[in-house]
């Protein structure tokens, strides 16, 4: 079946509008389907995301199943920034699980994972673009395994901490939904992203451009 891509574009002058604005899209996102694997990013965007979605607990129907799209290796996790909203809307009544990436080596962290997510792969994914135009730990113009559909590790990060596991190209661009944010001080890679020119070698956020629903949500300084 051929993929017929929508893309929509939301904007807002301040952070918390913008999530807003944005969060009774995700939740119909998450409704359409009994059980919704959800990939997120880290950043300091996802508390004040979780906490627009939470006056809509009620309506979320679905089981949703949380996984990290990324995640760094000996260092402080991603996930923590997260974990305790998902607990808030776990005790609102929301049938939401979630499974950090927790382990200390990189191979048991790539294990622990691939088992995460399993062989259905994402439904929806939530991240943030990094200033360069990353996505997850996939950064500019380095070499990775476009082929694997599972997470790699990641041994030389430009910003630290440089060991880190990722979900893969073909991982991420298998997802239905994409809500992918530009938030601060992020032009640049707004920039990049819109540009035809620039290719996702050196933009890896394009890689959401070949997901068949997107949502590209800004609040730019």
């Amino acid at each position: 079946m051929k993929k017929v891509f929508a893309q929509q574009s939301i904007s807002a002058k301040q952070p918390n509008k913008l999530f807003e604005k944005i969060a009774p899209q995700i939740v119909r996102s998450l409704n359409r389907r009994s059980t919704c694997t959800l990939g997120i990013s880290g950043g300091r965007f996802i508390p004040g995301l979780l906490k627009a979605i939470m006056p809509y607990a009620k309506k979320l129907r679905s089981t949703i199943y949380v996984v990290w799209i990324d995640e760094r290796v000996r260092r402080e996790k991603n996930a923590n920034e997260a974990i305790p909203f998902l607990q808030q809307l776990a005790a609102a009544g929301v049938k939401i699980q979630w499974q950090p990436i927790t382990a200390v080596s990189a191979t048991a962290a790539k294990r622990q994972a691939d088992k995460a997510i399993g062989r259905g792969g994402f439904d929806v994914i939530i991240a943030s673009a990094g200033e360069d135009g990353h996505i997850a730990s996939l950064f500019p113009n380095k070499t990775i395994n476009t082929r694997a559909n599972s997470y790699l590790i990641v041994r030389n990060a430009p910003k630290p901490p440089a060991l880190r596991v990722t979900a893969s190209p073909k991982l991420l661009s298998g997802a239905k939904v994409g809500f992918l944010f530009f938030v601060g001080d992020k032009k640049k890679a707004y920039h990049n992203f819109s540009d035809p020119t620039v290719t996702k070698i050196a933009c890896p956020a394009k890689l959401f451009l070949l997901l068949p629903e997107l949502y590209v949500c800004d609040c730019l300084k």
